[in-house]
């Protein structure tokens, strides 16, 4: 029986063994950051700038019209350039979290005792050491590469947000990520289960395979190739079922997604037709 372990202590860990005791990571944190945070205030810069740009086309005001084109490709170019220079520059330390983790656990297994090691199959430890593996290295590109950035994209526009348009197009706004961050974490609890289940799947059907494949001389002898068949096309059969479930599970939660952002725009078309944006009902809130 396996322990359930918290997913606060697999964070640490984490943390711990891959990001603070690898130098290499552990210096690029904080130019990783800066680049982060620079890269999004430009982003946010630049649909200012193109609000601007819009007004100046319509008023046909000439002059500035091309400064603030010339500025939008400018910071433009800076952000996105600076978007990519942080995956550029963090890629690395992804890649060392990834062969450091493969090692970790390669030894974990290679040191068990022989009674502990002939328990576990060859297929169950191959592919353990591949999942952790990309399990790390996923978990921290995650974290650094979109987690972190989106967090700071969403407070820097609800920054704008409210003061462009007041407090309830704000309020609809973070409802809307509540509900969003609420459904999609749920929904994932659940698909994780489901993804347990298949990784078990897929622990039994490789070790079938790795057990024909290494007894072919046995197979053989005996004339059991019809057997052996049959036998591993019943662990793929449980491997489709739970990857079937996964998969439709994936599509539910991209409707709910879908669903909640329709609704946050059709309750900013609602109330922005009854007049209760900035500027006419400004004090509403």
């Amino acid at each position: 029986m396996h322990k359930e372990i918290r997913d606060s202590e697999i964070l640490k860990d984490i943390f711990t063994n891959y990001v603070y005791k690898i130098p290499q990571i552990r210096i690029l944190i904080l130019p990783t950051a800066l680049t982060m945070i620079i890269s999004r205030i430009m982003e946010v810069k630049v649909s200012e700038i193109t609000q601007k740009v819009s007004i100046l086309f319509i008023e046909g005001n000439e002059e500035k019209r091309f400064y603030l084109v010339f500025m939008y490709f400018i910071v433009a170019l800076c952000s996105c350039l600076l978007i990519e220079l942080q995956g550029f520059i963090f890629t690395g330390s992804v890649q060392r979290a990834f062969r450091v983790a493969s090692k970790d656990t390669f030894k974990h297994f290679i040191m068990l005792d022989y009674h502990k090691y002939h328990s576990l199959g060859s297929g169950e430890i191959q592919s353990f050491i591949n999942r952790k593996s990309r399990a790390v290295s996923e978990i921290i590109d995650v974290l650094a590469i979109n987690f972190f950035p989106t967090i700071l994209v969403i407070l820097l526009t609800n920054i704008k947000i409210f003061y462009a348009l007041g407090s309830v197009p704000t309020v609809i706004i973070n409802l809307t990520l509540l509900v969003y961050s609420v459904v999609t974490i749920k929904v994932s609890i659940w698909r994780n289960n489901m993804r347990i289940k298949l990784n078990e799947a897929n622990d039994k059907s490789t070790n079938t395979l790795y057990d024909s494949l290494s007894n072919f001389d046995t197979v053989l002898a005996f004339n059991n190739e019809l057997l052996e068949s049959e036998r591993f096309d019943d662990t793929l059969k449980e491997v489709e079922k739970h990857s079937n479930n996964l998969w439709r599970s994936f599509y539910f939660l991209n409707f709910l997604q879908r669903v909640t952002f329709s609704m946050q725009t059709a309750s900013i078309i609602l109330f922005g037709a009854y007049g209760l944006f900035k500027g006419i009902y400004k004090n509403i809130f």
